[in-house]
């Protein structure tokens, strides 16, 4: 029987070695480009994404300048400044910058915009169309200076068209027609002619936040869940009410205030308050003026009280009292001395211009003597009194007592 050596396999493992090295060599240059394009597939999607920001900040600028723009040239920092990009927007991962021209169009009067990238690392051909081609827009590119073409050729344009200059190796984005037109954004700033700039279509929902500094606010119907509050006048259809102190109420301009339903406080008071109905009071009236019995008053009709709170009515131009008697009536008083209001009977003489309504009674303005006689009544007709010719006022020796006259003119 015959025997093989280990050795003999080693021919065989030496040519399956060179066979796998030999594969390896053959693969690793296709792996490696594999990697290298999908590399670059990523460098350009996010250079495209670069320009789709730009090119984003620049149609905000144009859209609220339409009316001031004509031909411009505007650039990174411009737009950083004010506000149309971020403070860390920097160059491309190409390392390139833009910039753009804005012409307007002399047929149409449309504004038309051209953005070419500058600086940085030149571009290779392909990953100028693979760029332009994931731009969301008109996407182009440069391959010679100044003649810049659309992705898959879909346009061509000039950068001296727009004062501008773009180099080959390098992107460039086209805007026209609705791409410049104003934005549908509310505008902070009046547009001239274009009032609708400023113009809502649709609600705002604050979220619980505020709206200050308004200088005036219009509308037709206001609704409010808690506390409206003015430091100053409100003027609902020419009138309203304001507060200038701690207490008090007031209307504008002094007007009045109606209301066909009730109004009610805890204390009313003003200089004079009327009624065109009944006035009642459900507790007691309080009248703090006095008047003196006698003395003139006006109108007629008006109530008032005596320092002792005695009711005294305005009768004829006179305070008088509803217990009274009439005035220059005399009347018995169980006392030498008479009650306020009052004059003792003995022939003096009064004021007919302090004491009006006793001058009726009395127009001699002098008061008769009664002191030591009785009052007699009239006889008018009856014949009780021999003396048909008695004259009222007149005096019979054969009387006597001591009588009081009220005289009710204070």
């Amino acid at each position: 029987m015959k025997k093989f050596r280990l050795d003999d396999d080693k021919g065989f493992i030496l040519l399956e070695v060179l066979a796998g090295l030999i594969v390896i060599g053959i693969a690793t240059p296709m792996i490696y480009s594999e990697i290298e394009d999908w590399l670059n597939e990523q460098l350009y999607q996010s250079a495209a994404l670069h320009a789709d920001e730009y090119n984003n900040a620049i149609k905000n600028y144009v859209a609220d300048k339409t009316s001031s723009l004509s031909s411009k040239t505007i650039t990174v920092n411009e737009l950083i400044q004010q506000g149309y990009l971020n403070n860390g927007f920097s160059r491309s991962p190409f390392g390139q910058s833009y910039i753009t021209g804005i012409r307007k169009n002399n047929l149409s009067g449309r504004l038309e915009a051209l953005t070419c990238t500058t600086g940085g690392q030149d571009i290779k051909e392909d990953g100028l169309r693979r760029i332009a081609g994931q731009i969301n827009g008109l996407g182009g590119f440069m391959l010679q200076n100044n003649s810049v073409t659309g992705s898959f050729g879909g346009w061509t344009d000039l950068g001296s068209n727009y004062q501008i200059t773009c180099n080959k190796g390098h992107i460039a984005m086209r805007m026209a027609g609705k791409d410049l037109e104003e934005s549908d954004r509310l505008y902070r700033y009046s547009v001239p002619g274009r009032p609708d700039l400023n113009r809502m279509h649709t609600g705002i929902d604050m979220n619980n936040n505020s709206i200050t500094n308004i200088n005036e606010a219009s509308g037709k119907n206001a609704r409010f869940s808690g506390d409206v509050t003015s430091n100053r006048w409100l003027h609902p259809n020419g009138g309203g009410f304001t507060m200038t102190d701690s207490q008090w109420i007031r209307a504008v301009n002094n007007k009045g205030i109606t209301t066909e339903g009730e109004l009610k406080g805890g204390k009313v008071s003003g200089g004079t308050v009327r009624s065109e109905g009944r006035l009642s009071t459900g507790e007691y009236l309080q009248l703090d003026k006095t008047a003196t019995a006698g003395t003139s008053c006006s109108p007629d009709g008006l109530v008032g009280r005596d320092s002792k709170g005695a009711i005294l009515s305005c009768q004829s131009g006179v305070w008088v009292g509803f217990e009274s008697y009439p005035v220059g009536s005399p009347i018995p008083w169980p006392s030498a001395t008479p009650p306020q209001g009052y004059l003792l009977m003995n022939g003096q003489s009064f004021s007919c211009s302090r004491y009006p309504q006793l001058a009726r009674a009395y127009p001699g303005c002098k008061l008769p003597d009664l002191r030591g006689v009785f009052i007699r009544g009239w006889d008018n007709g009856k014949g009780l009194d021999g003396d048909r010719n008695r004259q009222l006022l007149s005096y019979q020796a054969d009387q006597s007592g001591v009588y009081h006259e009220r005289v009710n003119d204070g």
